[in-house]
């Protein structure tokens, strides 16, 4: 070492020496600890008598350990923190701290964050930044030190977003033509999608080829405050001291650098990314107004829309389909919340592209849907994608835009003005089916079993049904891709849950029961008759759950008409009284199926801008309708049916960075309730790991769940769920039984394995797990009389 020193020295190279410090000593320890082990696992690969010659190394060093502390004089003296290149007059450097962990509080008389960075730029081999926001007036503090370590040959790469509208566009600009000016050795990456990916991390990592690495983790941006002045709390963490913990900083760097939601900011001033960016701030900060709730489209995107890197791959797996195999049909499952019209739309472009070059004129194309509200913003997000304001016609309520290649039109007007005998069954070339989890009703299957089309495109959230009908049975018994709800959640397209399970004393174990359930006229009286009482026990959860009652924006899921507008009621008399006290309280409105377009839009409008904050419901907002402000979803009534259970529950799920929506608070009402009522099914919706048993779930803690979700059950709620769950498990075998007898009628034959869990979605491990060859594959066959 001394031999390269010198010769680094004779070279022009500065070497700096320091003495050894107290706090050194780790740093000596794990260098013996290094080399004992080295020593000791030489020895030990060998053969049994090396033991022997092992043990000695130990105890020798111990005995040296001893000898050293009793005042024996150690011979190493100094420690070489720093070899550096001469690049200009020599100065006084104190170099950072390598060797040990450190915080940093920017508390007055201590290091600033902006000290330690310059530090670091000047001593380290590579950068890499992943920040939140990237401030212009931060950049230029540090632009001199950047461009010195680019200069000796430095690599950087940054990771920032355009979350909240913070960041400044001229900063990475800035960034960008440092890069230009010494050999393109820095690298930026933003976001594409910042609702989608709201990085919050901070975190600065200086590389050094020694393996003395140091990163910065806490709560600084890169912002002149954050740097300087703010009182931000950030931990220095030292890749000598903690290799195990710089192995996991490393890891997670990368994966967020090679994250495909994160797309390469052009160095050249002219690259697109530049306005895309800048686009992308100004969406942030509001000024950007897509359109997606009013009538028409005012303005294009700068830049052709691209489709997310997860509604890729969904569009991959229908070309497959369509290219390779030569289906024509095609069913695709997204949580609400992912965009599945905007799905529909990108395969639209694709395909029609392809259709035109071939077949020498547009396609014709039918969008069917249930409600005008979803056939409007349909539209729009085709128009956004075809880069064409006026892509399409309605035909729905008044509107009746035909003759037209681009249709959109409610499945009440397709049966009334056009039906199946005007048109040839193949006339529309490309028919997209929204929400087609209706497609058994009758209005439905007539669309459905008639029509001919190139390509067929079903989509929704829940093909299951109540009813036990299934709906793949118009798409040749197959899913062809899928993103449920736990997975969104986890790939940060949707907030996180928290649920909580609330002692009801409704009782509903003699209410009827019928095919669809229970009869909901009679539950409605129950609950009617519950009176004050079970309304206070509502007012006392919101205010034990709900952080700030008064800024919530909630939605109440009720029995029926006359439940609802008694909760609002019932609601506004509270806050009169209160506010009559000079106190503050919970304003409500009530909404149902009667009331008109004009007044949902007004109340929903006044939820969104937190002039109302609870709006009870009967039979609305199951699907439709985009309210991304909703923060807490009351349910006020037993929802048998697992589709509507998640549409509603998908209602507040929906990211929101206006109002820096962090997650969902779920308050769930759970009384008692007949067997066939199946808790099991609600909860296992929201499980990340679909085998996850739901007793050991709730008896246990619930581990199975989206990473930020959370799921709590009053006691008394928790011991009726469980007996709702235990009275269930003696028919489960009944059920699957049912459902295998359900697929031999529809396809005229008994099914296989393989035909059966492709039918169903089920997990294999719902029978096999039980250990019991009754459950078998074959043991059900047998008992279904296959």
């Amino acid at each position: 070492l001394q031999q390269l020193l010198n010769a680094a020295t004779a070279a022009g190279i500065d070497v700096g020496t320091r003495k050894l410090r107290r706090r050194d000593g780790r740093l000596v320890a794990r260098e013996l600890a290094e080399a004992v082990l080295e020593a000791l696992e030489a020895k030990l690969s060998s053969d049994d008598p090396a033991i022997a010659s092992a043990l000695d190394i130990v105890n020798r060093l111990l005995r040296e350990a001893h000898q050293a502390a009793d005042g024996e004089p150690a011979a190493a003296t100094h420690i070489l923190p720093l070899v550096l290149e001469r690049i200009g007059p020599r100065h006084d450097f104190n170099p950072p701290d390598l060797s040990d962990h450190g915080l940093l509080t920017g508390r007055e008389g201590t290091e600033s964050l902006l000290v330690q960075l310059k530090r670091e730029l000047a001593t380290c081999d590579r950068v890499d930044w992943l920040v939140s926001f990237i401030k212009l007036a931060a950049v230029r503090m540090l632009q001199l030190d950047i461009e010195a370590f680019l200069a000796r040959g430095g690599t950087m790469r940054v990771v920032t977003t355009a979350y909240m509208g913070a960041t400044d566009p001229k900063a990475l600009e800035e960034l960008a033509a440092l890069s230009i000016l010494h050999g393109s050795r820095l690298q930026i990456r933003f976001s594409r999608e910042s609702d989608a990916t709201r990085l919050h991390a901070k975190a600065y990592i200086h590389r050094r080829d020694t393996g003395f690495g140091n990163a910065y983790v806490g709560s600084a941006n890169l912002s002149r405050p954050a740097l300087t002045e703010g009182l931000e709390w950030t931990v220095r963490l030292s890749q000598a001291a903690s290799p195990g913990l710089w192995t996991k900083i490393e890891e997670t760097f990368e994966q967020w650098w090679g994250d495909p939601d994160f797309v390469e900011f052009g160095l050249s001033p002219d690259h697109p990314t530049h306005a895309q960016f800048r686009e992308l701030i100004a969406r942030e900060k509001g000024a950007f107004a897509s359109g997606a709730n009013e009538d028409r489209l005012s303005s294009l995107p700068i830049f052709d829309l691209q489709p997310k890197p997860f509604q890729q791959a969904i569009l991959d797996r229908i070309a497959v389909e369509r290219e390779e195999l030569g289906r024509t049909r095609h069913l695709v499952v997204a949580a609400t919340g992912t965009g599945k019209t905007m799905i529909a739309a990108f395969d639209y472009r694709n395909w029609a592209a392809k259709f035109a070059a071939v077949e020498n004129r547009e396609p014709r194309m039918l969008y069917v849907a249930h409600s005008e509200r979803i056939l409007r913003q349909a539209r729009l997000s085709f128009a956004q994608v075809m880069r064409n304001l006026n892509f399409g016609g309605l035909l729905v309520g008044a509107h009746d835009d035909r003759p037209i290649d681009a249709l959109f039109s409610s499945i009440q007007s397709w049966n009334s003005r056009i039906g199946t005998g005007s048109l040839a069954p193949g006339y529309f070339d490309y028919v997209v089916v929204d929400e087609v989890h209706h497609g058994e009703a009758p209005s439905w299957q007539r669309l459905l079993e008639w029509i001919r089309p190139r390509t067929l495109l079903g989509l929704t959230a829940t093909p299951e049904r109540a009813d036990g009908l299934d709906i793949t049975r118009h798409f040749e018994d197959r899913i062809t891709a899928e993103i449920r709800l736990p997975e969104a959640i986890a790939r940060r397209l949707l907030v996180p849950f928290r649920y909580f399970g609330i002692t009801d004393t409704i009782d509903l174990r003699d209410v009827d029961w019928t095919s669809r359930g229970y009869r909901m006229d009679a539950v409605e009286r129950r609950y009617l008759e519950a009176g004050s009482q079970w309304i206070e026990n509502v007012r006392r959860a919101v205010l034990n759950y709900i952080a700030e009652p008064l800024r919530m924006r909630a939605i109440g899921f009720c029995s029926g008409v006359s439940h609802a507008h008694d909760m609002a009621d019932q609601f506004e008399r509270i806050r009169r009284e209160a506010e009559a006290r000079g106190q503050r309280g919970v304003r409500a409105e009530a909404l149902d199926g009667d009331d008109s377009l004009e007044r949902r839009e007004e109340v929903i409008g006044r939820l969104r801008r937190g002039e109302t904050q609870v709006i009870f419901v009967a039979d609305l907002f199951n699907e439709g309708v985009d309210i991304p402000e909703v923060d807490t979803v009351l349910f006020m009534r037993p929802t048998d049916s697992l589709t509507v259970y998640v549409q509603q529950l998908g209602r507040g799920l929906r990211l929101c960075p206006a109002i820096d929506k962090d997650s969902l608070t779920v308050l769930d009402f759970v009384g008692q309730h007949r067997k066939e009522f199946r808790f099991s099914d609600r909860l296992g919706a929201m499980f990340a790991d679909q085998s996850a048993s739901i007793e050991a779930q709730v008896e246990n803690g619930f581990t199975a769940l989206p990473p930020g979700c959370s799921i709590s059950l009053e006691r008394i709620a928790r011991e009726q769920v469980l007996a709702n769950i235990r009275a269930q498990t003696s028919t489960q075998r009944e059920r699957l039984i049912e459902s295998i007898k359900r697929l031999r009628e529809r396809s005229g034959r008994t099914p296989s394995m393989r035909d059966y869990l492709e039918a169903t979605r089920i997990d294999p491990r719902a029978f096999y797990a039980k250990r019991d060859a009754r459950y078998s594959w074959f043991g059900l066959l047998d008992d279904a009389g296959l």
